[in-house]
C-alpha cells in the first residue's frame, strides 16, 4: 500500500486507524521523507565519549531532550534503543556509564565509536523483529521513534498498530524490572498522517499495558532549563488537553517513564 492511498482505505482498515472513529485523523504529508533503503553513515560525525552537552544538543531537534535525560542514571546497563538518525543518544549513553547500547534502526548504520566502557551495536529492524532476543536488556529509551512506526514516513509498511507492535516486540527484550523512557509528542490523541501519531491518555494506556507496566510519568528536564516554562507544561494531563484551532498542540516532546 503506498502512503498517499490512506484516504482511500477499505472502511474497517480506517476504523481501526481510529480507533472505532473517536481518534481524528489529519493529512500531514512528508512524501519526500526518508526511506528504509540505503544506509545511514555516522563515521564522519563529530560525535563521541568526549562530545559535550551542549555540543550533542545541537545534533538533537529537541532542545528539552538532554536536560530531560541528564538526570536518568544508565550506569552498568544494557540499553535498548528504538530509532536513531543521529547518534547523540549513543553517545549520552556512553557517557553515563552504559554497558552496552543496541539501536535498532530500519537501515544499516555505519559507525565504530570509541567508546572505553561500552559496547555499541545496531540492528535493523527486520531483524529485531524476527530474531529470538539475544539477551535482555535493562533498559529501553526511544526519542522521537515509535509515533511514526506503520505510517510509511520511513520506509515502513502501513500498520495502524506499528507503534504497539514495535512496543510489543521490545518487551521481548526487556528484564523484568527494566525501566522504560519514551518520548513522543504527548496531547489529545490524534494522527497526523504520514507525520507522526499525538498521544492522549487512550494511547499511552495501551503502550504501558503491553510493556506490562502500571503506571506513566513525566521525566521533567533539569530545572535552570524548566524554569523557562510554566510548571503544568512538564505533565500529560496539561498537553493531553491542549487544543488551538481544533488540533492538538505539542510543542515539545515529553519524556515519559512507563513503570
Amino acid at each position: 500500500m503506498k502512503i498517499t492511498d490512506v484516504f482511500d482505505l477499505h472502511y474497517s482498515d480506517l476504523a481501526q486507524f481510529t480507533r472505532g472513529f473517536s481518534v481524528p485523523i489529519y493529512r500531514a504529508m512528508h512524501l519526500h521523507s526518508a526511506g528504509s533503503s540505503g544506509e545511514l553513515d555516522w563515521r564522519e560525525l563529530p560525535l563521541g565519549i568526549g562530545s559535550s552537552l551542549s555540543e550533542l544538543r545541537g545534533y538533537c531537534h529537541y532542545d528539552e531532550a538532554i536536560p530531560c535525560l541528564a538526570g536518568v542514571p544508565f550506569e552498568k546497563n544494557k540499553v535498548l534503543v528504538i530509532g536513531s538518525s543521529v547518534p547523540w543518544l549513543e553517545c549520552l549513553l556512553a557517557a553515563k556509564g552504559a554497558a552496552e547500547v543496541l539501536t535498532v534502526e530500519y537501515r544499516d548504520i555505519r559507525w565504530d565509536p570509541d567508546f572505553p566502557k561500552t559496547r555499541w551495536q545496531s540492528i535493523r529492524y527486520d531483524e529485531f523483529a524476527r530474531l529470538a532476543p539475544l539477551k535482555k536488556y535493562d533498559a529501553l529509551v526511544s526519542y522521537s521513534s515509535i509515533e511514526h512506526s506503520g505510517l510509511g514516513r520511513y520506509g515502513d509498511p502501513i500498520d495502524p498498530d506499528g507503534d504497539l507492535l514495535t512496543m510489543a516486540l521490545c518487551a521481548r527484550w526487556l528484564a523484568v524490572e527494566a525501566r522504560v523512557f519514551i518520548a513522543v509528542p504527548v496531547g489529545p490523541d490524534a494522527i497526523l498522517f504520514n507525520r507522526h501519531r499525538v498521544y492522549g491518555r487512550e494511547r499511552l494506556t495501551s503502550i504501558a499495558r503491553i510493556l506490562g507496566k502500571s503506571n506513566i510519568r513525566v521525566i521533567p528536564p533539569a530545572p535552570a532549563f524548566a524554569s523557562e516554562f510554566p510548571a503544568d507544561v512538564w505533565s500529560i494531563e496539561y498537553a493531553a488537553t491542549a487544543r488551538a484551532d481544533d488540533r492538538p498542540v505539542y510543542d515539545r516532546q515529553l519524556l515519559l517513564e512507563f513503570y
